[in-house]
């Protein structure tokens, strides 16, 4: 899939912390890049460079052990990055966000890589002070405080670890998932699956983005799995009433 001028491509993969210099990164590398993405969102990955793009990531404290390089967000884009966030409000679970604004297809666009917690984050594991979904109901309440009521050119992307539609999570967190995102961004990756297995690696778009494809970037490889996530790309273009200025 290429992208005309007037369109772009963005996509994300949680790669399982594989390293840089692994083969497994190699090969995910290789699949997102041939989907000839304009921006990359990878989610528990390490602080790198891709290629030609510009990264920025989120900060290296995410409340575990810390080994180097580690980063729960990376966002890659192959134009520079202005107004870098890291850790938006003190309420936020840390490391798992990162934000800033890059041009796609000539327009400046607010990007927001996240990685929201999993079920069980610091529930057994990490500083075990926490019960199920509690750190994923935290980061979201306090996403929803971040986030505007109406976002204007803005993608949301990355491990929001929940299904759309809901399969394994309580109502009452589904129900913070949706009013916090899916009430104010149209959800591109709800209903995608892959080989019989729903996405939980999502794409959101304020309402002056479109897309006219959505697809899955497969995690297979001679019977084994580069990671447990498979990833997701989506082509997307900027409204024409966006371009000319006025908003739907």
């Amino acid at each position: 899939m290429s992208a005309d001028t007037a369109s772009f491509v963005v996509a994300t993969f949680n790669v399982a912390w594989a390293r840089v210099s692994s083969s497994r990164f190699g090969e995910i590398q290789k699949r997102t890049l041939e989907v000839r993405p304009d921006l990359i969102c990878l989610t528990e990955t390490h602080d790198a460079l891709l290629g030609s793009f510009y990264c920025i990531s989120s900060d290296a404290d995410y409340g575990y052990r810390r080994i180097e390089g580690r980063r729960k967000v990376v966002l890659a884009s192959r134009q520079p990055w202005s107004g870098v966030v890291t850790h938006p409000i003190d309420t936020m679970p840390l490391g798992r966000f990162v934000s800033g604004k890059t041009s796609l297809s000539g327009e400046m666009v607010t990007v927001i890589g996240v990685c929201i917690p999993w079920s069980a984050a610091h529930v057994s594991t990490g500083r075990k002070d926490r019960t199920r979904w509690e750190d994923h109901v935290a980061y979201l309440d306090a996403l929803a405080e971040v986030l505007p009521d109406t976002p204007e050119r803005t993608i949301l992307l990355g491990d929001f670890n929940q299904t759309v539609p809901r399969t394994r999570a309580p109502v009452r967190v589904h129900d913070a998932l949706e009013q916090t995102i899916l009430d104010r961004f149209t959800l591109l990756t709800k209903d995608l699956s892959f080989e019989g297995r729903p996405t939980i690696d999502h794409i959101a778009v304020s309402s002056d983005i479109e897309s006219t494809e959505v697809g899955a970037i497969s995690n297979l490889t001679n019977g084994s799995k580069l990671s447990d996530h498979f990833g997701v790309f989506a082509l997307l273009s900027h409204s024409a009433t966006s371009k000319n200025g006025d908003r739907p």
